[in-house]
């Protein structure tokens, strides 16, 4: 599944030929989750991030990550993105081929008003993750979307449906993580076994949401593919920083330094 992105790219490309993925996503209360996710959708090959944050936590983290496009939005008296941050969403929404939608988010009411106005204008295909995984949120808007729950968070939104039950809805891609990770599309389920406990620690679903939301605007036609292809890429990056470093004494963030030397090797 990985085998495409370890060929050489067209020498006619520019970075508009390997899409622009917007980012709304972080809190005063949670600030890491959105910048891990951006790290990870950088290391993916899109050609464009655009990341709409609270705009107290700009200066930082345009200074870790300056390949992105930081983009400031007002904030609730609790530290969460306002709803006013619609209105710097809407213009730019023609630019993008993809979302990522939650990482770091909150579940304040405001917050996840500003959610659902967005899933219900956007065109494009939307990973959704982490806070926005709500009942009343998922099933919003007409574009395709990709599920990234963990087991309590598939409790909350499944109703009791299975993972295949879940994948049968129209336009919806479930990747439901854990130990072994399901990646449901139709009728069909795919699991993967790679990475182990290298991903049991805080911040390895960020790294997912991202490298997953980068791989769906390079090709938004087959959020199946992009979501098995992002599973399947952090996990064998997970199990070569295990090889590496051993699986106690890393960080989550180490992961990505593995993400270009898995596809080198794929060559040879």
């Amino acid at each position: 599944v990985l085998a495409p992105l370890a060929r050489l790219r067209s020498p006619q490309s520019d970075k508009r030929t390997y899409g622009h993925l917007l980012v709304l996503g972080g809190s005063q209360s949670y600030p890491g989750a959105v910048l891990m996710t951006v790290l990870a959708a950088l290391r993916s090959g899109v050609g464009l991030v655009t990341a709409f944050v609270p705009e107290s936590l700009v200066p930082a983290f345009a200074a870790r990550a300056p390949e992105a496009m930081w983009v400031g939005c007002p904030v609730t008296p609790e530290g969460g993105v306002a709803l006013e941050a619609e209105s710097l969403i809407r213009r730019r929404l023609d630019r993008a081929q993809a979302w990522v939608i939650g990482p770091g988010l909150g579940r304040e009411p405001e917050t996840q008003a500003l959610v659902a106005s967005v899933l219900k204008q956007s065109a494009v295909p939307v990973v959704l993750d982490a806070d926005v995984l709500q009942p009343e949120l998922v099933g919003l808007g007409s574009a395709s979307r990709i599920l990234t729950p963990h087991a309590g968070e598939f409790a909350r939104i499944s109703g009791g449906r299975t993972v295949r039950e879940m994948a049968r809805s129209p336009g919806h891609t479930v990747v439901l993580k854990g130990s072994v990770t399901q990646v449901a599309a139709g009728e069909g389920v795919a699991h993967s076994f790679f990475g182990g406990p290298v991903l049991a620690r805080g911040g390895s679903g960020d790294l997912l949401a991202g490298l997953i939301g980068g791989l769906l605007a390079q090709q938004p036609q087959d959020p199946a593919l992009a979501a098995a292809r992002g599973v399947v890429w952090h996990g064998l990056a997970a199990d070569r920083l295990a090889r590496q470093s051993g699986q106690v004494a890393v960080v989550t963030t180490d992961l990505l330094d593995q993400l270009g030397p898995v596809l080198r090797e794929l060559n040879g």
